[in-house]
């Protein structure tokens, strides 16, 4: 039997969020209990900064928001669904023992510390060009339990030093996964069933943003952080949320005002587009934020036009040095590509990603 609670005082959106639920029921074969949460006393023991909320066996799966009924049904039959962010109970790391992997690390280990989660730690053997009849298994087999222990090492290094800082890093839950495989596929579909991932930016190539960071910041099924080189975490108490597009995705920004409001972050806005796109595109992103009832501190809306997205940023970066940027995609890999390369400089690039990235996935239509 699978337990669902229902987390509200009982209001509007509490009653609209039973009502979902039971007619989600209907269509579902399981044996699903649901319990109403109504008490302050125990809505207090449960990790939400707001109400509706939605708990299946025990995992808080929305909050502050009402999830549709396909949605829902989605939720009971473990398929994925486009849900606005939810603080994890773990976070993934690729490890891909580039000079700034540790950086990498470190950064995630500091993030699931923040969010009480634990900590999984992930290297992918590249085989992609070896015909199967070829590889040789036992010599892979011999090499991830060799990289294991790499990993280990390198987690207990990152424990010892952040460990003085911070008793709590070292008592976070660690695990570790080696794959062979194509690194960005295979990242990919671990992301399928990751709640949140950490990863570098630079590839073997030596570009800023390396195709396998190109790869899965366009196909991830879940939040992206992408931690450039020589960047050391200092806290996240500035975001800004690039609007690329003229339609404001109401999910997209929930998300990421849940994110701030975790960190205590001032949230603003930038979005590159002609003049007169600006006024609805305020009023818009205005009123969602007037729907929202727990919301991190609102800076400004910075609004430019006659600009290419990259160097809007880049000057944004510059002029106000924020602790994260934050875009939304729709699984296109051609935006990201364009967004990445283009007619910009490296320079230019180098300049927008000398801090953190997180690429939030959530679709159009959702």
């Amino acid at each position: 039997m699978r337990n669902v609670q229902i987390i509200g005082i009982g209001d509007f959106k509490t009653k609209l969020l039973r009502k979902n639920v039971d007619e989600a029921l209907k269509s579902h074969s399981g044996d699903i209990a649901v319990t109403n949460i109504t008490e302050i006393n125990q809505i207090k023991f449960y990790a939400i900064t707001s109400t509706p909320a939605l708990s299946i066996d025990g995992h808080i799966v929305s909050q502050g928001e009402v999830p549709s009924v396909d949605e829902i049904r989605a939720l009971f039959e473990n398929r994925q669904v486009s849900l606005p962010f939810q603080k994890p109970e773990s976070v993934m790391v690729a490890c891909d023992f580039t000079p700034h992997s540790e950086q990498v690390l470190t950064y995630a280990f500091q993030l699931a510390e923040h969010f009480g989660a634990s900590l999984e730690v992930v290297h992918i053997l590249p085989v992609e060009s070896t015909p199967l009849t070829r590889l040789d298994f036992t010599d892979i087999n011999l090499k991830k339990s060799a990289l294991q222990k790499v990993l280990r090492s390198m987690v207990e290094k990152i424990r010892a030093v952040e460990g003085e800082k911070n008793l709590a890093i070292g008592k976070i839950p660690v695990s570790y996964t080696v794959l062979n495989g194509q690194p960005a596929r295979e990242l990919i579909l671990l992301s399928q069933k990751a709640e949140f991932m950490v990863s570098g930016t630079s590839g073997s190539t030596g570009h800023l943003f390396g195709d396998t960071a190109v790869e899965l910041a366009a196909g991830a099924h879940c939040p992206v952080i992408f931690v450039p080189q020589q960047y050391f975490y200092n806290g996240i108490s500035r975001v800004v949320y690039g609007c690329t597009d003229k339609a404001v995705n109401k999910k997209a920004i929930r998300s990421v005002c849940n994110f701030s409001t975790y960190f205590g972050a001032t949230l603003d806005f930038i979005h590159v587009g002609a003049e007169s796109e600006m006024p609805k595109l305020k009023q818009r992103l205005e009123d969602i934020l007037n729907e929202i009832r727990e919301k991190p501190g609102i800076g400004d809306f910075y609004f430019t036009e006659n600009k290419p997205v990259v160097r809007a940023l880049m000057d944004y970066a510059s002029s106000f040095k924020p602790d994260l940027l934050v875009l939304e995609h729709d699984r296109s890999r051609r935006a990201l590509e364009k967004l990445f390369s283009g007619s910009v400089t490296t320079k230019a690039v180098d300049s927008i990603f000398s801090i953190p990235l997180l690429i939030l996935y959530h679709p159009k239509n959702s």
